[in-house]
């Protein structure tokens, strides 16, 4: 048979237990077990005083067990038991005492409860009941809870301040109209009826209405008030400072207006479009005009519209990031209603517009200025100049490509770089001040500095520049000054040499004047019969000393480039061979000759002795610079100078050239001393090896000839002086005729004409020697005066070039030319410096005698002259 009560103990929640006579528990349901982790087993068979508990010797306890042993039922005794974890646990006891047929009593049954989940539910509702207190007591929030009567049952401390019941001490039991009276009593209803208000409020709540309001009390502190009817009746009162926030609504308000009253005014063109549908919710006056759209037009489009299908889907992705709140730069390309595009800075903003997530934008027309910075930029990149932009602190923005070509960097090489990190340390003091200068408004002109080349050279600049405030920025442009400087150092060293070559032409010249007057008394002595053996050789002596006196004048006037040139149609190449043929023999066995010559060589015209005793001379400078010997090159080629070559070297002309190239594997000339070589007088060798006068010589003869000279050296490696000369474009002319007696004799009638007298006086007497009749002149106007008032017609006129009195010899041949025809005319110089003369080029059909000359070629000069072989009258 089914134990019904065992069935009906394990099933139930709670456990059952019984216990005998001697209060042994004899059964325990299986919950107990299930409850407290402890097997039946081991409490069945104990006394309840021999189970595990936290409550021994209480009054309590000790009544409880008053109750067992007198046998009386007990009813949800409170006690604990101690879990399989060692946890009291408390739980809540009910018994009765089971007693036979025969009133003996046999124990107990009974059944236990569990209180732990109930334990810690109470604790939580009480933890949540004081958390719920300290809300109400802490929030700003003035709270009152009205009973079933309407009575004060709860308040927290907040309403007491906002009702002002400080004076009426704790308003528990207060009843609602009569907290209202108080108000009213106040004034607070004002301009109500008191007790109509007081009425009125008290029939909402009774009613069980929802009441809600605000209200302004008489200190200007602004509440809301709510009353919520609860559903058994009473309710709850609310009161809330809503000031602050009615003053923030306020100023939003104000702002708005503001803010309206900005939009449709400002001098921008503004517009607001959703962020949803990109559809414009508004538009300012300023847009209109500028965008030609009316307002309703533009309230029918969108931002789509307006960048154009090219723009939409940046403009979507756009949208699609994140952006930040406040203002953002964008670059936009917008399409006015006549189709214009004009390019834009817009700056944005997310904003809610009537509750509807939108983007308000300030557009800038920019069209101008990016055309202008376009402009500038195009600027940048065509400039031949270096164009720096720096910050303040001199880091470079900005760099011109130009960069490359003046300093080997890249632009991107530089550019957030600081422009210390490319100059030259000694010049860093100096830009800085220069700086410092320009943002006091001082301009930087003219300013130098070198900056660091990529190969490590330095590059010397020229800067002008300003200071912008407004960008603070540097503004700058350099000019690379490298050439400028070589052609300024050049133009110096032409000046210097121009200057040196006037004295030492004026020296010769004066010179000339002084050998002319010995030589012809030499001439004459040499002649006479009457000088005794031991003095004709004094006289060949001084004879010869003049001779050497002569040639030192010559080189003078080489290098002034005042000696009178004869040009000639040349074979450079034949006159090359022949001059190192005349080398081989003069440099000696230790210096090995070779020559390159190019073929099918361009003629020149050239004085061929004096080129030919330029090449000498170069020749002889390389084998003094190869003491031990070594290999002499010399070259022939032709050459073309364009214009840019022209540039770099000033002295150069452009057109076809002729080079001769002469290169030594000598001991070279050091870097110091390499600008120095051209100058007269300047040597490198011992005492009484040189004169200096030889690559002077060369120099002034090359120029002369409207050619270019220029020399390259290294120390240990040799020297190389290449010599150009120009083109010539005429044919190669027939044989010359056979040359005249030695000294000719004639009677014709001669005018001279010469400013010194010692030298007239020598001349007229060669003149008169050679048996021709002789009137003297000292300038031009008195040659003139002569021809005019003449008995006898002149044949010839033999004059010197230059000569005090306002004319020189060539303006005096112009003017015989004309008048006088036939009077034949023959110059003479120390050197020549008249118009034409100056260029030191005499033309073929013009007789010109050098100072100092013998008679011998006075009378050969002559009668070539009185021949009518030369045709001309002046130079």
């Amino acid at each position: 048979m089914v134990d019904k009560f065992s069935l009906l103990a394990n099933t139930a929640s709670d456990w059952w237990w019984e216990m005998d006579a001697e209060l042994r528990v004899t059964f325990l349901s299986e919950r107990f077990a299930e409850l407290f982790g402890v097997p039946v087993s081991s409490i069945v068979g104990k006394r309840r005083s021999e189970i595990t508990r936290a409550d021994d010797d209480t009054p309590e306890w000790r009544a409880h067990l008053d109750d067992l042993a007198n046998h009386r039922p007990y009813r949800d005794f409170l006690t604990t038991f101690v879990d399989a974890r060692g946890v009291s646990r408390p739980v809540k006891i009910s018994g009765t005492p089971i007693f036979g047929p025969d009133g003996c009593f046999q124990g107990y049954i009974g059944v236990g409860h569990d209180l732990t989940e109930l334990r810690q539910k109470e604790h939580e509702a009480l933890r949540e009941a004081h958390k719920l207190a300290s809300i109400l007591e802490h929030i700003d929030q003035g709270v009152v809870y009205f009973d079933a009567d309407l009575r004060v049952a709860a308040y927290n401390p907040p309403a007491i301040r906002w009702l002002q019941l400080e004076d009426v001490g704790d308003p528990m039991g207060l009843h609602h109209s009569d907290l209202m009276r108080r108000l009213a009593e106040r004034g607070e209803f004002d301009p109500e009826d008191k007790e109509e208000a007081v009425a009125w409020r008290a029939a909402v709540v009774k009613a069980g209405h929802h009441l809600e309001g605000e209200r302004a009390r008489r200190d200007g502190r602004i509440f809301a008030y709510a009353y919520n009817p609860l559903p058994g009746g009473g309710g709850v009162l609310t009161f809330s400072d809503v000031t602050e926030a009615r003053r923030r609504e306020a100023r939003l308000a104000r702002s708005e207006e503001g803010f309206r009253y900005r939009f449709r005014n400002l001098p921008l063109p503004v517009w607001t479009y959703s962020a949803k549908t990109l559809k414009f919710l508004d538009v300012n006056d300023v847009a209109i005009a500028e965008y030609g759209y009316t307002r309703e037009e533009f309230l029918s489009m969108s931002a789509i519209d307006m960048c154009g299908p090219e723009g939409a889907e940046r403009l979507s992705k756009w949208l699609a990031e994140g952006r930040s709140s406040g203002f953002e730069p964008n670059e936009w390309f917008n399409r006015r209603k006549d189709g214009r595009i004009l390019q834009v800075e817009s700056y944005g903003r997310d904003i809610d517009f009537n509750g509807e997530p939108a983007r308000i934008t300030v557009v800038i027309d920019v069209s101008a200025r990016k055309e202008a910075e376009r402009l500038n930029q195009r600027l940048v990149e065509t400039s031949q100049d270096l164009v720096f932009v720096t910050d303040s602190k001199a880091k470079l923005l900005i760099v011109s490509p130009s960069v490359t070509r003046i300093l080997g960097w890249s632009a991107e090489d530089m550019v957030g770089g600081n422009t210390a990190d490319f100059m030259a340390p000694e010049d860093l003091e100096a830009a800085r001040r220069a700086f410092k200068g320009a943002k006091r408004g001082l301009p930087v002109s003219n300013h130098r500095s070198r900056y660091r080349h990529k190969d490590g050279r330095l590059v010397s600049l020229l800067w002008m520049g300003m200071w912008s405030e407004a960008d603070r920025r540097h503004y700058m442009v350099g000019r690379d000054m490298t050439d400028i400087d070589r052609t300024e150092a050049q133009l110096h060293e032409a000046q210097k040499m121009e200057a040196v070559g006037r004295l030492t032409g004026g020296v010769a010249h004066d010179f000339n004047n002084i050998l002319m007057v010995i030589m012809a008394n030499v001439d004459e002595l040499a002649e006479d019969d009457r000088m005794p053996p031991d003095l004709g050789k004094r006289i060949t002596r001084i004879a010869q000393a003049t001779h050497r006196a002569s040639d030192l004048t010559h080189q003078l006037l080489a290098f002034a480039r005042r000696q009178t040139l004869r040009p000639q149609w040349t074979d450079v190449n034949d006159l090359v061979s022949a001059t190192t043929r005349l080398m081989r023999r003069a440099l000696g066995e230790t210096v090995r000759i070779e020559s390159v010559l190019a073929d099918a060589m361009w003629p020149i015209e050239v004085d061929r002795g004096q080129l030919q005793s330029a090449l000498v001379n170069i020749c002889i400078n390389a084998r003094d610079a190869m003491p031990k010997g070594g290999t002499l090159l010399i070259e022939t080629r032709n050459v073309a100078f364009d214009a840019d070559y022209g540039r770099h070297n000033p002295d150069a002309v452009a057109g076809d050239h002729v080079l001769i190239s002469v290169t030594d594997t000598g001991t070279g000339i050091a870097p110091e001393i390499l600008d120095r070589v051209f100058e007269p007088f300047f040597t490198t060798k011992e005492v009484g090896r040189g004169t200096g006068l030889g690559l002077s010589m060369v120099y002034g003869f090359v120029h002369q000839s409207r050619g270019h000279v220029k020399i390259e050296s290294a120390l240990g490696r040799g020297t190389s002086v290449r010599i150009y000369l120009p083109r010539s474009t005429e044919n190669r002319p027939a044989e010359a005729a056979a040359a005249r007696p030695a000294e000719p004799h004639g009677t014709e009638n001669i005018l001279l004409v010469e400013d010194d007298s010692k030298v007239r006086m020598s001349v007229g007497e060669q003149l008169r020697t050679l048996g021709y009749r002789v009137t003297e002149a000292s300038n031009g106007p008195a040659a003139l005066g002569m021809l005019e008032t003449a008995q006898h017609p002149f044949d010839l006129m033999l004059t010197d070039v230059v000569m005090p009195g306002g004319m020189y010899g060539d303006a005096l041949a112009d003017a015989v030319a004309e008048r006088w025809p036939e009077v034949k005319i023959v110059f003479m110089s120390g050197y020549t410096d008249s118009a034409n003369e100056l260029r030191g080029r005499l033309d073929r059909d013009v007789l010109l005698l050098d100072k100092p000359f013998h008679r011998r070629e006075l009378a050969q000069v002559l009668r070539l002259a009185l021949d009518a072989r030369a045709g001309a009258r002046s130079i």
